[in-house]
């Protein structure tokens, strides 16, 4: 028998003083942030990755809406998926009253009001989930 250490991508959310929650993430390690953008008012989603070196990394901004695209300097059409490859060691938002703002990790999307209230930031961070377990040979 042989024990393994065996670790999972999860995402650390914590907003104000309130408990916080780890969100286990698939095995790819990807999440996304939906919200409005406060100018245009227009809906747009930014895809991030936990890469191996532990830092959130921004993959991908899509809107439907070509102004948002256009504030971000990106070219090419709505809705279109952009590499951008930029890392973080955290992500800081803060939630909204009005317009929608949802977190999808892990097969499941979560409203950022169910993390904290309206007014209050919230801040994601890369951790991990690690279990030492047996695997034996017959």
């Amino acid at each position: 028998m042989v024990m393994v250490l065996a670790c999972a991508p999860v995402l650390e959310i914590s907003a104000g003083s309130g408990a916080g929650a780890r969100v286990p993430l698939g095995a790819d390690a990807r999440f996304s942030v939906t919200y409005w953008h406060s100018m245009y008012q227009a809906p747009f989603t930014e895809d991030y990755v936990i890469d191996a070196r532990g830092s959130i990394r921004l993959d991908d901004l899509r809107s439907h809406d070509g102004t948002v695209l256009d504030y971000y300097a990106l070219e090419g059409l709505p809705g279109e998926v952009r590499a951008l490859n930029r890392r973080f060691s955290s992500l800081a938002f803060g939630i909204a009253a009005r317009n929608p703002q949802t977190l999808k990790a892990g097969g499941r999307t979560w409203s950022f009001l169910e993390f904290g209230s309206a007014g209050t930031e919230i801040v994601l961070r890369a951790g991990s989930d690690c279990r030492i377990g047996k695997i034996g040979t017959r």
